[in-house]
């Protein structure tokens, strides 16, 4: 057993580290890292957008941080007498806090809704955890990337276009001889199709063509309307919004 001092803190060489630009650094670019990819998330109409990756990418990148300084706090153990393991915090945090967040992400029909808030429990939580162990410095960063995600990101997010998708369901007769000019069609109003889905049923021969498509901003709705009724083949057209799975 070693004679040492188990907990023996050297702060001559711990506060500096807390005021390390370097930390201030790395969490800076994971916050820019998550914004990227939210950025291509939020322009294709994915659920999670830029404030989400961001806030996930800043929580990830603190909780790391975190769990080296701690283990930098305790200089001093006798390996013999205890050995510490940084990354435990970091897992106990990222198993607890999934669980709590998963309670507030909820989907309904063809909308998700919760990420963020999710996302902003979970930095929350690391902000926490930094506090505790008293790194401020990586906890003020922390809060501050934070509401930058939450309020500027925002206004961001809202200039930049953001596609949507639609489903346009068309029932009738003769369909798929027709298919190539309904394909024409919401090609010419801006709008790409996706996927094409399509069902004939067997005692009355009725077909159903669902078009899986996307734009940017509701286009000439109207008009495709209007030019699909006026085929007497068609009996019904619905639109409804799609939902993507990844």
């Amino acid at each position: 057993m070693g004679t040492g001092v188990p907990y023996a803190i050297d702060w001559n060489k711990i506060v500096p580290e807390f005021l390390e630009l370097n930390d201030g650094l790395r969490l800076l670019l994971a916050a820019l890292a998550g914004a990227v990819v939210g950025l291509e998330r939020h322009i294709h109409g994915r659920a999670a957008g830029m404030r989400t990756n961001m806030l996930v990418a800043t929580a990830s990148a603190l909780i790391m941080l975190l769990s080296e300084k701690y283990y930098l706090l305790m200089p001093g153990l006798d390996p013999a007498v205890i050995r510490v393991d940084p990354s435990r915090i970091a897992a106990g945090a990222i198993t607890g806090v999934g669980f709590l967040g998963a309670g507030v992400i909820i989907k309904n029909r063809a909308s998700v809704v919760g990420l963020t808030t999710a996302a902003t429990v979970w930095l929350v939580s690391a902000i926490g955890l930094a506090f505790g162990a008293g790194m401020y410095t990586l906890a003020f960063t922390g809060v501050v990337l934070a509401l930058f995600s939450l309020f500027l990101m925002d206004l961001l997010e809202k200039r930049v276009p953001e596609a949507q998708y639609r489903v346009f369901a068309i029932t009738g007769a003769n369909l798929l001889d027709k298919e190539p000019h309904y394909a024409e069609l919401f090609k010419s109003c801006g709008y790409e199709i996706k996927t094409r889905t399509y069902r004939i049923e067997k005692e009355t021969g009725r077909q159903e063509i669902d078009f899986q498509l996307r734009c940017y901003g509701e286009k000439n709705v109207q008009r495709i309307m209007h030019e699909l009724m006026k085929d007497p083949d068609i009996l019904t057209v619905t639109k409804r919004r799609h939902l993507l799975d990844d």
